[in-house]
């Protein structure tokens, strides 16, 4: 629990300084983050599919 404390906190605190230093363009590194991850999981998610069909 500490951990995501920890890095929920810290995380807040890097998205402050980002939007006062970068404004809006800040928020482009949180989106390509969901993006890739989310395009990782769809990947993985159809080779599982793949692999039990075979």
């Amino acid at each position: 629990m500490a951990t995501t404390l920890v890095t929920f906190a810290g995380g807040g605190v890097a998205g402050a300084y980002g939007a006062s230093a970068a404004a809006l363009r800040a928020l482009w590194i949180p989106a390509m983050c969901c993006a890739l991850l989310g395009g990782w999981y769809v990947l993985y998610r159809h080779r599982q599919h793949v692999t039990r069909q075979a």
